[in-house]
């Protein structure tokens, strides 16, 4: 490209795939600069200093990133605009903001010759001081085509009431903040007993927000978690815990906002920010204190309602109800899916977000050894081969598929839940929905994912399902324990432990057998009802816990 020719970059979106080029440097003259200065008016929904940015282009080899020589370096000044995005104009919901989300933003385009630049925006205040409240943001080695326009958008976060973009779209983010914290009956309970901790939050930029709780020492465990919005548009987050043991313990909770990766998938802000090179936080968190007390402290044991009875260890009482179980006309035989390249291809991912690439999870593209290949199983082609091999087909399509495990726990206890499917899977705890991947998305297969669950002491039938939605089908899944109870509290605990030395079922171990569930196939049972294989002929069972009174 000649270098009178000028492209035009806005920039937009946090991530491109760039290629090597090299690029030909106008003389002096040939670059227009511009300059601005800064209105009068700053950072309107969290009151940081913020008035504008300042946006730095710098010319580099494509090839290896390195500024050129000479240096070609251009600096311009913008306002904050006097509007919010996304705004409604329908190209930036969910790309990374949420729809109903508000973020302040300047944005400039440059003219430039063909090639690749480095670009920072730093936010300023009203003097054209670089902003104490807000943090630059940069995307490298940006590519700028021949008669096309580029377009990226960067967030600049604040720190505490602070936020920022650029357009170089350049918009503002605010951490969401912790209003309240109160105790469901007391933060004083017997041992055994439950406490609803429930914490209302808000976001400046009305955010969808997260809460992760995290007990500070072993031996606390949830049992259940609530999110409500209310109508003044704060969300109140409650969780309730269940400590077997006396003592004193502390919880911590963490709120964070989130936005939309590439993929459109619900993220938290701060990993936007970790995408753009920006390690940055964007949440609020706060500690607190329960007092468990003995059971000498404590006037009741537990009792159980009419018609109830107290599981072996006292930690509740249940109940179980049965009826007929139907059988469908049709039954698919399972077979060993076939290998995919992409399947478990990024390793295993934990409820924290920890990624673990090893031999026995995967750990590269083209990996047939990974976990999902390994044990993932579907649907048997009906054709019998004359060697008697039978291959897996794609069939059925649209429809949940799974199996049904029946376990009687002396005593409550931690186990690891892995699996991935080509397309969607589910997980159900006595009726209970506790894992439910119920969109297409490509994740649910390139990784392998654990998920810890407590299960308490009595009859606990557990439900695990795949569901393809066309073509190429795989479902895995394997269930490892048990582990001490509350001893998987966080990532590091769930890796820790034996998870390969404990597997108490896979499903590659079924193969030559017939699919227990499904919706037009196997057994069925009515809702609120699970397939219990405990005894020697199928029934549905629906399984009723309640506190101990």
């Amino acid at each position: 490209m000649k270098a009178s020719v000028y492209v035009k970059t806005v920039l937009c979106v946090s991530l491109l795939l760039m290629a090597a080029c090299a690029i030909e440097v106008p003389e002096e003259s040939e670059i227009p600069r511009q300059a601005g200065q800064l209105a009068l008016t700053s950072d309107i929904l969290a009151d940081t200093d913020v008035a504008g940015f300042s946006y730095t282009i710098t010319a580099v080899d494509c090839a290896t990133g390195e500024p050129l020589v000479p240096e070609f370096t251009q600096t311009v000044v913008e306002d904050l605009a006097d509007a919010v995005i996304p705004g409604g104009d329908g190209s930036l919901e969910g790309a990374p903001y949420d729809a109903n989300s508000q973020h302040l933003f300047a944005d400039h385009f440059f003219w430039l010759p063909e090639g690749c630049y480095d670009v920072l925006v730093q936010p300023l205040d009203e003097n054209g001081e670089p902003s104490e409240d807000c943090h630059p943001a940069h995307n490298n080695n940006v590519q700028v085509y021949d008669g096309l326009t580029t377009e990226i958008l960067l967030i600049s976060q604040c720190e505490g009431d602070g936020a920022g973009g650029l357009d170089v779209i350049a918009t503002l983010n605010h951490p969401p903040q912790i209003l309240d914290l109160t105790y469901e009956p007391s933060k004083f309970v017997c041992a055994g007993e439950e406490v609803e901790i429930c914490i209302e939050v808000s976001d400046p930029d009305n955010d969808p927000l997260t809460m992760a709780w995290r007990p500070q020492q072993r031996g606390g465990r949830i049992v259940s978690e609530t999110q409500t919005v209310t109508p003044e548009g704060t969300t109140i987050f409650c969780s309730t815990w269940v400590f077997p043991q006396a003592g004193q313990y502390t919880i911590g909770a963490t709120v964070f906002d989130m936005g939309y990766d590439a993929e459109h998938n619900l993220v938290t802000i701060e990993s936007l920010l970790a995408a753009q090179g920006d390690r940055l936080e964007s949440r609020d968190e706060i500690l607190f204190p329960i007092h468990v007390l003995s059971e000498d402290a404590c006037i009741d044991n537990c009792g159980c309602p009419e018609g109830f009875e107290a599981t072996v260890d006292g930690d509740d009482c249940i109940r179980t109800t049965e009826t007929e179980v139907t059988a469908n006309d049709t039954v698919w035989d399972i077979c060993k899916a076939f290998t995919n390249p992409n399947y478990s291809r990024d390793g295993a991912q934990y409820p924290g977000g920890t990624v673990v690439e090893n031999s026995f999870w995967g750990e590269h593209y083209n990996d047939l050894d990974s976990r999902l290949n390994t044990v993932g199983v579907w649907a048997c082609d009906p054709e019998v081969h004359d060697d008697g091999e039978r291959f897996p087909t794609t069939e059925p399509t649209g429809e949940w598929i799974g199996f049904s495990l029946c376990l009687d726990i002396p005593e409550a206890g931690d186990y690891i839940l892995g699996f991935a499917s080509d397309n969607q899977m589910r997980f159900k705890i006595n009726g209970n929905l506790i894992v439910n991947y119920n969109t297409n998305a490509t994740a649910n297969f390139t990784w392998w994912w654990n998920q810890a669950v407590t299960l308490q002491s009595g009859l606990n039938i557990i439900e695990i399902e795949g569901y393809n939605q066309s073509q190429a089908a795989s479902f895995g899944a394997e269930f490892a324990g048990p582990f001490p109870a509350n001893s998987l509290v966080d990532d590091a605990t769930m890796i820790a432990a034996d998870y390969e030395n404990n597997i108490i079922f896979s499903t590659i171990d079924l193969v030559g057998q017939p699919f227990h569930l499904g919706e037009e196939s196997g057994y069925s049972c009515p809702d609120g009802y699970s397939l219990n294989l405990c005894g020697q002929a199928p029934t549905c069972t629906q399984v009723e816990r309640v506190a101990c009174e």
